[in-house]
């Protein structure tokens, strides 16, 4: 929900917004930009941590923890990956799981449905989105 949120209003001050040489985003959006962004990383920040309201609805809590932590990436672990996904794609927090992983750089397992990987080619997409913004 938060995300839908996030998304209409970064598409409402992106439509607004006047555009240099159809690159550059003027100073008046790029600082609604930082705000908004702003109050994003604030909202998930409290979703993520709440443990009292994530974690009682996770899914996986329902299977062995072994589950989500399998070792390797071939053969019987590439099936174990493949059922942990699948847990994790039926999920209803799995969005914050993901987030979770991410704020504190689990390393190994299944996190939101995502393995290891997945969630460093997300950071690195994250650093490289805040070094854009910082830069413009």
């Amino acid at each position: 929900m938060v995300r839908l949120v996030y998304k209409l209003v970064l598409e409402l001050v992106l439509s607004s917004c006047t555009f240099k040489c159809n690159r550059a985003v003027t100073f008046e959006a790029r600082t609604n930009l930082r705000d908004l962004e702003r109050s994003k990383v604030e909202t998930e920040t409290h979703a993520t941590w709440n443990y009292d309201y994530w974690k009682p609805r996770a899914l996986c809590s329902e299977f062995d923890a072994q589950l989500f932590f399998p070792v390797g990436v071939t053969g019987d672990a590439e099936a174990q990956i493949t059922r942990a996904k699948s847990v994790c794609s039926r999920c209803p927090v799995s969005m914050q799981c993901l987030e979770f992983a991410l704020r504190t750089n689990q390393e190994y397992g299944i996190w939101g449905g995502r393995d290891e990987e997945e969630r460093r080619v997300i950071r690195r997409m994250r650093r490289q989105n805040r070094k854009l913004v910082a830069a413009s």
